[in-house]
């Protein structure tokens, strides 16, 4: 075996734990689509979670579709709250995500405002 081949293996093998260790993540998602009772999309529907240890929040819009990402998120419990004009607010409690983890949400929202709080 010549050293350049030699080196070459080497390399590859480098580039393949490389990688593997990058795919690696501390990190997961939370997915999901927002509804109304009729099972129609809510296009717009604003998606906000909170890690509940440092009260960190991350948010997103569902999209035309009604689906949403919410990614990518440090490990941890959450809550999550969807809001849409004309309909009641959707809350979801104790979601907990891992490394790696993603985690599917439907969120159905119920026609209704939202009562303005001050």
């Amino acid at each position: 075996m010549s050293l350049r081949s030699k080196h070459c293996k080497q390399l590859l093998l480098v580039c393949a734990c490389a990688f593997t260790l990058w795919g690696q993540s501390d990190r997961g998602t939370i997915t999901g689509i927002v509804l109304d009772p009729t099972s129609a999309v809510v296009a717009g529907a604003r998606v906000n979670v909170v890690h509940e240890s440092t009260n960190q929040s991350y948010s997103t819009v569902a999209t035309a579709s009604g689906n949403y990402p919410v990614q990518p998120l440090p490990i941890g419990r959450y809550r999550m709250e969807v809001q849409a004009e004309g309909f009641q607010r959707f809350s979801r409690p104790d979601i907990v995500v891992t490394a790696g983890s993603s985690i599917r949400v439907v969120a159905v929202l119920e026609p209704g405002s939202v009562p303005a709080t001050n």
